[in-house]
């Protein structure tokens, strides 16, 4: 996901910045140009591509370079949240950097050794939205889960709800920090009223909005292939009630 959203704002002309904190420069870029080129990831973390087949990526990277070369890489095996301001600025100051997305707020680490990880995750957070708002760019940063199950809690019980803020893992700052919050899911449950209608053996990950302080909420699926590791958007709709 992180993938496409950087090409896709880098190919409307605008520098990206990416903390990636589990991929390195080479790997996030030689992914980005697989996808596009249409090869199975799982060949790729298993080495087994053809040299056919990492002629056809490298032929994409040159190709699509005026996009890739929109990409400003940060992968530092750690990070800090004191070490957040100086990344940003150098983004900002020498990239002309419009765009930042940081892989992933759990990753971010923190100066001392008796600081619980909810501590960590809200300075992190805290950090960002205040860098985010003295530099005048735009974040999305990536959370993980408490459960990365389905986007329906207590499904079959009758009294399900959908997922929300509480269940970014660590993360109940997010909630007072970010602007728009989306939770990205699979719909794998058939119980889970946002899949109504959605009768495929496709994989459909679940887009859903909750929290957008501008107003206008959504729920959109998207659907994922796999083997690329590439979401699409087929014009299907669900009804909320």
């Amino acid at each position: 996901m992180l993938i496409q959203i950087a090409k896709h704002i880098a190919s409307q002309g605008t520098n990206v910045g990416i903390i990636s904190l589990e991929m390195t420069k080479e790997e996030l870029t030689f992914r980005a140009a697989a996808q596009d080129a249409g090869i199975d990831s799982s060949r790729i973390e298993d080495n087994l591509i053809t040299d056919e087949e990492r002629a056809v990526i490298f032929s994409v990277m040159h190709q699509r370079r005026a996009i890739y070369e929109r990409f400003f890489i940060m992968d530092d095996s750690t990070m800090t949240v004191e070490q957040l301001p100086a990344k940003y600025n150098e983004f900002v100051a020498k990239h002309q950097c419009e765009v930042i997305l940081l892989d992933y707020l759990q990753r971010v680490q923190m100066s001392g050794k008796n600081n619980g990880k909810v501590d960590v995750v809200t300075a992190t957070s805290e950090t960002v939205t205040a860098l985010t708002k003295s530099l005048g760019v735009a974040t999305i940063a990536l959370s993980t889960l408490n459960e990365a199950t389905s986007s329906f809690d207590g499904a079959g019980s009758g009294k399900g709800r959908r997922k929300g803020l509480s269940n970014l893992k660590n993360a109940r700052q997010i909630g007072h920090d970010a602007s728009t919050v989306v939770i990205l899911t699979m719909l794998t449950d058939k119980d889970d009223p946002l899949a109504r209608g959605i009768d495929s053996p496709e994989k459909y990950i679940m887009v859903d909005s909750v929290k957008n302080r501008k107003g206008g909420w959504f729920c959109k699926p998207l659907h994922f292939h796999g083997p690329t590791q590439r979401y699409s958007d087929d014009g299907m709709m669900v009804e909320l009630r």
